[in-house]
C-alpha cells in the first residue's frame, strides 16, 4: 500500500511532527510511504529516512504561507499524481 503523509514541516519543536514520525516509523515495512513537508524545516527527516521512508520538503517559507497556498497546492498535487498513493494522510495542513 502506498501512503503519502502531508504536514507543514518536520520541526523538532512540534508535537504533531513528533507524533507523525513515531506513528509512521512503526508501520509495517510492507507500506511504501512518503512524507511531504510544505515548509523548509526538516529537523525530523533523519529518523524517517533511516526507517526507509522518503521525505520531500517542498521548501516554502512559513511566514508566506497564505500567499503561497495556491502554489503549494499545485506543487503538492503534482507530487501526489506522480506517486499515486492509495491513502493520503494530512496533519496540520494550513
Amino acid at each position: 500500500m502506498r501512503i503519502a503523509h502531508v504536514i507543514d514541516s518536520l520541526a523538532a519543536s512540534g508535537g504533531a511532527e513528533h507524533g507523525l514520525v513515531r506513528e509512521i516509523t512503526r508501520l509495517s515495512a510492507d507500506h511504501d510511504q512518503v512524507v511531504y513537508g510544505l515548509y523548509r524545516n526538516s529537523d525530523l527527516a533523519s529518523p524517517l529516512e533511516a526507517a526507509g521512508i522518503r521525505v520531500e520538503m517542498l521548501g516554502f517559507e512559513a511566514a508566506r504561507g497564505a500567499r503561497t497556498l495556491p502554489l503549494m497546492a499545485t506543487r503538492l498535487r503534482s507530487r501526489l499524481r506522480s506517486v499515486q498513493p492509495d491513502v493520503i494522510q494530512s496533519s496540520l495542513f494550513m
